[in-house]
C-alpha cells in the first residue's frame, strides 16, 4: 500500500518536472518562476485528482456495503417477525409449557442476532418485533405533536386548560394492550391530553394536580368519557371484538356531584358494557365513599380494570364479586425477583387463580423485549407499554 503511494507520488513529481523544464520551451516569454509555478500547479492537481477519484471509489463501495447490509437487516427483521407469528400458533396446540418455552428460546436467538446486526450498522439495537399488530384506530399518519415542556408555570397551566376546555382542544388519546405471544390488539387504554394552541400537548401528570386544585377534573373527565363512548360506537361497526379502558381520577369518584351522574349516563348506554371497563387505582377502589356508585357500575354490567397496583398482597375473589374485570402491575414489579417472594404463591398461580376468577392480568409499561421474554415464560396473557405503541390520537380525532 505505501509502496504504491510513493510510486504515485514519484509519478506526479516527475510530471512536474517535465512541465518545469519544457515549458519555457514552448512559452518563450515566460519567467523562470512561472514554469516552476505551472509545474506545482500540475503536482497539486494530479495529487486532489488522484484523491477525488479514491473518494469516489470509496463511497461507490460503501455505498454498496450499506445497501448489502440494509437488505440483509430488513430481511432478518421480516423473518423474525414472521418466526415469531409462526410460533404462536403452537400455543393452540395444548401443551401450553412447552410451546411458550419454545416461543422464548427463538425469542431470545432472533433478538440476539437483530442486536448483533444493529451493531453492525452502528446504530442501537431495535425494537423491531415489538410494534403491536394490527392497530387500527390509532392515528399513525400524523406526527405526534410536541409536548410542553414542563418549565411552564402552575398559573400557564391553568389557564391553558381553561381555554382548551373552552375551545373543546381536549383531546383522546389510545395506546394498545395486545395479546401475547402475538401482539394482536386486544384492548386500547384511553387518555386525555389537552392541546395548545400552537397544537402542542400538555401531559396529565402536568396539568391534573393543577385543575383538581381548581375543581376541573371532573368536566375533563366528563369529556373524556363522551369521547370515548363515541369512539366506542364508531369503532365497534368495523371492530366489534376490540375493548376499551377508561380512566377515571380519585378526583372525579369523590365527587359527589358528578360520578353519580356520570353513573346515570352510562345507565342509558348498557349495550356498550362488554365492550367498556372503567379503570381506578388501587387505592382509590377503596374508598367506601364510592362503593355504591361503584356497585351501580358493576351491576350495569360495565367491568372494572385495577391500575397502579402497589401490592398482589389481594383478595381475588372480593374483587370479582366487585366487577373487577382487569388488574395491571407494572412489568418491572411483576418480574421482579423481590416482589415475586413477597407473593403469597408464585406468580403463575397467582394469574391461574385470576384466571378462574375471570380477572385478566395486564402487564403495563413494558418497554423492552427482555420484558416481553419473561412475561412469556411466565405465561402472562397480555402486555400493555412504549414498546407496542405509546398513545396516540385515534384516527377518528379532528
Amino acid at each position: 500500500m505505501w509502496f504504491a503511494r510513493l510510486f504515485l507520488i514519484g509519478c506526479y513529481a516527475a510530471l512536474a518536472a517535465i512541465v518545469a523544464r519544457e515549458l519555457p520551451a514552448l512559452v518563450p516569454d515566460l519567467p523562470s518562476y512561472g514554469a516552476h509555478a505551472a509545474a506545482a500547479f500540475v503536482f497539486v492537481a494530479a495529487a486532489l485528482a488522484h484523491i477525488a477519484a479514491v473518494q469516489v471509489a470509496v463511497s461507490r463501495r460503501l455505498g454498496r456495503d450499506v445497501r448489502v447490509l440494509t437488505t440483509a437487516h430488513d430481511a432478518l427483521r421480516g423473518s423474525t417477525e414472521a418466526k415469531i407469528a409462526d410460533l404462536t400458533v403452537l400455543v393452540s396446540d395444548g401443551d401450553v409449557a412447552r410451546s411458550n418455552a419454545e416461543i422464548v428460546s427463538e425469542m431470545r436467538v432472533l433478538r440476539s442476532l437483530l442486536t448483533q446486526l444493529n451493531a453492525k450498522r452502528g446504530m442501537r439495537a431495535a425494537n423491531a418485533t415489538g410494534t403491536a399488530k394490527r392497530d387500527v384506530l390509532s392515528n399513525t399518519t400524523q406526527p405526534l405533536p410536541v409536548i410542553q415542556p414542563k418549565s411552564l408555570s402552575d398559573a400557564e397551566v391553568l389557564e391553558i386548560t381553561k381555554r382548551a376546555l373552552r375551545e373543546n382542544r381536549v383531546d383522546l388519546y389510545l395506546q394498545p394492550v395486545v395479546r401475547l405471544p402475538q401482539r394482536d390488539v386486544q384492548f386500547y387504554e384511553t387518555f386525555s391530553r389537552i392541546r395548545h394552541e400552537d397544537g402542542s400537548v400538555i401531559l396529565p401528570e402536568r396539568y391534573i394536580a393543577v385543575a383538581a386544585e381548581q375543581g376541573y377534573i371532573s368536566t375533563i373527565d366528563n369529556l373524556l368519557l363522551f369521547r370515548c363512548v363515541q369512539l366506542v360506537r364508531r369503532a365497534l361497526r368495523d371492530n366489534p371484538n376490540l375493548g376499551f379502558f377508561c380512566n377515571i381520577s380519585r378526583w372525579s369518584l369523590s365527587d359527589k356531584a358528578f360520578f353519580p351522574q356520570f353513573v346515570d349516563f352510562l345507565e342509558h348506554n348498557t349495550e356498550l358494557a362488554p365492550v367498556l371497563f372503567f379503570e381506578f387505582g388501587q387505592d382509590d377502589l377503596n374508598d367506601a365513599d364510592v362503593e355504591t356508585d361503584l356497585a351501580r357500575l358493576a351491576r350495569l354490567g360495565f367491568g372494572l380494570s385495577i391500575d397502579r397496583v402497589r401490592s398482589l398482597h389481594i383478595d381475588i375473589g372480593a374483587l370479582a364479586k366487585r366487577g373487577v374485570k382487569f388488574l395491571k402491575v407494572g412489568a418491572d414489579t411483576l418480574m421482579s425477583a423481590r416482589h415475586q417472594a413477597d407473593l403469597p404463591v408464585h406468580i403463575e398461580d397467582l394469574k391461574l387463580a385470576m384466571k378462574r376468577a375471570g380477572i385478566a392480568l395486564i402487564a403495563e409499561k413494558v418497554e423492552t423485549e427482555a420484558m416481553v421474554i419473561s412475561l412469556i415464560e411466565h405465561n402472562i396473557d397480555f402486555g400493555q407499554g412504549y414498546l407496542f405503541g405509546e398513545p396516540k390520537p385515534s384516527r377518528f380525532e379532528h
